[in-house]
């Protein structure tokens, strides 16, 4: 017995994988017969589907097969399919006859030689040498025959194969923890999504003529009734403009598909007044039946023969627009028009619950309902994307004027931009939408709603195609919700909101965290000598706790999912503060960025925050947390102030304070003496 350590063998299911084994061979080369792939025997130059022998199969009759011919096997031995001699069971007293074999494959020959060779060759960690009375080695195999079992072995010129050194054990690598997968970015859940738009209408040409009452100096104020200045007072005039629909923007006209784009830009920067039903659509052919349109402002002229006359008409309304009501017809087709804000039945009496005729009330309630006009721009500039919101907007110097039924025309004021007296061009500020219910005193009668503008509609510089300075026109039934409700709304703690807001988990904030503090590395620059530049990192952040609008403590912490810092602020005070018109409403104090109720996220690392240090924050003396980069918070001191007094004026104070002496004398009446330091 010799051991050579050998090289794998090549066949696919050896567990001796390699170039070499003395199991299928040296070599393991293909049989030699043509379109053969099976392996030779060993000893033999084809394989046994070619009449190799093969040394582990049987006769019909039960007796042993003779092994190969070159080896000279004993009787009391067998010879193993992959050349390895096994010796005979000694408790075996009949054989079973064999089965019927198969044509070989070149897979399954390969793979019956691996499987008996795995099964009746014992694993060299399993046997136990012993040497006979006459010289001859015997391996015991408790494992298999018992404590008695042998394997016997002869001195043959094949050697046997050390399986250990071959099929080395390999150490199973340690199992690494798996971090659980990233949870999926917040999503906004819009619970009443818009609906399908309707095709696009058929271009078509309608032109009216539309009269215009004089705009008058008021007498109260410096400007006039539009809210322009002196210079800009004109008289009655009638203009003609094109209430028709082009492709190119042209018209009077909005396609279905552009009016949900202007609901929907309603809806998320005002959320406070929410669209029930938009009143003044038109239905027009289009290609497979009818649809509905809206409307915008469009480019006007004057009528007349003298060309002075018609430029000033013309720089005085370069656009206008006009919304026809029927209330009949609107309240026939209407599927809401029967119930109020609070779900009641108002079949007949007050359509959609609102209260015609009557102003607006100091206060609204949850569920008044109002007709409301409002007005967007349809191309933004981004100078004003960041300017403002893309809140309502009127037009520049915006004339408004109303007529119900067979009466007359009543011009109404708007609340707008004001216009600045030292340059006429700019107008500066926000505008208030118009509450046009208090003018409409019964439904029965139609309304119409005209108004022009000192906007000039001019063709984009961009080469994106439409008009610029063009205004969509909305006229809709609006239903209020207070701060506090639309609170709960995005909490989702009451229905009937438009979104629910989504939270931020605890698990992903702490990883932007970690991400926010990677980035505020800083690289700070030296001298040449001094080897380059180093970095400054630091492995934790300061938040404040305090709302940076009613500086007291959070109880909700919001941001936006687009801001670019951790820092949160007050859910509640937020929606207060904007549910008046300001100039920064809807803008982020941190980043300046503005920030709808769709875009906010209720983060999970700030929540946790307040729940665990709540109580023991002190507005303006302990309000700051230092948060780690593993996730952990500290609750900071005091907050150190940022200006102290000078140590000079602190001493000087405080001799002033102690340089008083009672002088008490001894004969006579107590008397004070105090001496007088001038400071």
């Amino acid at each position: 017995y010799r051991r050579r350590t050998l090289r794998k063998c090549i066949i696919e299911d050896c567990p001796n994988r390699g170039d070499k084994c003395g199991l299928h061979g040296q070599l393991a080369k293909i049989c030699k017969e043509e379109n053969c792939f099976n392996f030779q025997i060993y000893g033999f130059e084809v394989c046994v589907r070619h009449g190799a022998k093969n040394p582990n199969s049987r006769k019909e009759d039960g007796s042993s097969k003779q092994s190969i011919d070159h080896l000279s096997t004993p009787s009391n031995t067998k010879q193993h399919s992959s050349g390895d001699l096994v010796a005979k069971q000694p408790h075996a007293a009949t054989k079973a006859p064999a089965e019927p074999q198969l044509p070989a494959t070149p897979q399954m020959s390969a793979t019956n030689r691996s499987l008996t060779a795995s099964a009746k060759v014992p694993s060299a960690q399993s046997l136990k040498r012993e040497t006979t009375t006459d010289g001859t080695q015997v391996e015991t195999n408790p494992t298999v025959h018992g404590e008695g079992g042998t394997h016997q072995t002869n001195n043959v010129e094949e050697e046997m194969i050390d399986l250990t050194e071959n099929t080395p054990v390999k150490e199973a690598p340690p199992k690494q923890a798996i971090s659980p997968p990233p949870s999926p970015p917040p999503t906004t859940i819009i619970c009443n999504p818009p609906l399908p738009t309707k095709p696009r209408p058929v271009p078509f040409n309608d032109f009216h003529r539309v009269f215009f009452c004089p705009d008058v100096v008021i007498q109260s104020s410096s400007g006039t009734q539009s809210g322009c200045v002196k210079d800009f007072a004109r008289q009655e005039m009638i203009v003609q403009f094109d209430r028709g629909y082009h492709l190119d923007g042209a018209g009077g006209s909005l396609d279905d598909a552009q009016c949900s784009d202007v609901r929907e830009r309603l809806n998320t920067w005002d959320p406070f007044w929410k669209i029930i039903e938009e009143l003044g659509c038109r239905d027009v052919s289009c290609k497979n039946g009818m649809t509905s349109v809206g409307t915008r402002t469009s480019t006007c002229f004057a009528l007349g023969n003298n060309p002075i006359a018609v430029a000033a008409v013309t720089a005085a309304i370069p656009s206008c627009a006009m919304v026809s009501i029927d209330f009949r017809q609107e309240i026939s087709r209407s599927t809401t028009a029967d119930r109020d804000g609070k779900g009641r039945s108002v079949q007949g009496f007050r359509p959609w619950g609102v209260r015609w005729g009557k102003p607006p009330p100091d206060i609204n309630l949850l569920g008044d309902r109002r007709v409301i006009m409002r007005c967007v721009p349809l191309r933004r500039t981004a100078a004003d994307e960041k300017k403002r919101a893309d809140l309502h907007l009127w037009p520049r110097g915006s004339f408004v004027q109303i007529k119900l039924g067979d009466g007359c025309d009543q011009v109404i004021r708007v609340i707008q931009r004001k216009q600045q007296s030292h340059d006429h061009s700019k107008w500066l500020g926000n505008s208030r939408h118009l509450d046009l219910t208090q003018y409409i005193t019964d439904t029965n009668y139609p309304l119409e709603i005209k108004m022009c503008s000192k906007e000039v509609i001019e063709g984009s510089l961009d080469g994106a195609g439409g008009l610029m300075n063009s205004y969509a026109v909305n006229v809709a039934v609006c239903e209020y919700t207070p701060p506090d409700d639309l609170y709960d709304q995005l909490m989702g703690k009451a229905e009937g909101g438009e979104v629910i807001m989504p939270k931020l988990s605890l698990r992903s904030a702490k990883r932007m965290l970690k991400e926010c503090i990677v980035n505020n590395t800083i690289s700070l620059d030296s001298d040449e000598e001094e080897g380059g530049g180093k970095e400054s990192e630091s492995d934790f952040l300061t938040f404040s706790l305090l709302c940076h609008a009613s500086k007291k403590c959070i109880e909700t912490p919001v941001r936006g999912q687009h801001c670019s810092h951790l820092q949160c602020f007050d859910l509640r005070n937020y929606l207060y503060t904007n549910n008046v018109v300001s100039a920064g409403r809807w803008k982020c104090a941190y980043c300046e960025k503005f920030v709808s109720v769709r875009d906010l996220v209720h983060c999970g690392l700030f929540q946790a925050i307040l729940d665990d240090v709540g109580d023991k924050i002190v507005p303006g003396v302990r309000d700051n947390v230092r948060v780690n980069a593993d996730g952990t918070w500290e609750l900071l001191g005091e907050n150190k102030l940022r200006y102290k007094r000078s140590s000079s004026t602190a001493e000087a104070d405080a001799s002033a304070a102690l340089n008083v002496e009672e002088v008490i004398e001894s004969d006579g009446p107590e008397e004070i003496e105090i001496d007088i330091i001038e400071i």
